[in-house]
């Protein structure tokens, strides 16, 4: 797990992640910006699976019932809508960018998740696990 900075990087023209860990010599600078009014962090977050901005998917999820007093406290994402299944499963319904970080957030529940949509998402996790197969 890392913590990033999020901030707007002139050259760039464009809000850039910055690790804090690599921060080795910040300055207090008598300078300022004038905050862009229309900028909401809330919004631009929650298009986001983590640090990856790709266009939103909508995402299906389905955790077995192993994990069900876990997952329904669970914050997968701001967008997330939980429903408890008769059998006991749970659907997670979300909408995120970031298809590589979510498999990879995704790789920790094991077994107890299941991606019943979209079929990209399914297409780099599967892409993922062959990778990662060829290293045993």
């Amino acid at each position: 797990e890392k913590t990033y900075l999020l901030g707007y990087n002139v050259e760039k023209e464009g809000f850039r992640y910055y690790l804090l860990h690599k921060i080795k010599d910040a300055k207090i600078l008598d300078e300022y910006f004038d905050k862009d009014e229309k900028f909401d962090l809330k919004n631009y977050l929650s298009n986001s699976f983590g640090v990856y901005q790709e266009k939103p998917m909508k995402i299906k999820l389905l955790f077995s019932e192993k994990v069900k007093d876990a997952i329904k406290d669970y914050n997968l994402h701001p967008t997330q809508k939980i429903k408890q299944n008769p059998d006991g499963t749970t659907t997670v319904l979300l909408e995120a960018g970031g298809r590589y970080e979510i498999c990879w957030h995704l790789f920790r529940w094991g077994d107890n998740v299941k991606i019943l949509e979209p079929q990209e998402l399914k297409d780099t996790y599967n892409e993922l696990l062959k990778n990662a197969m060829k290293q045993i």
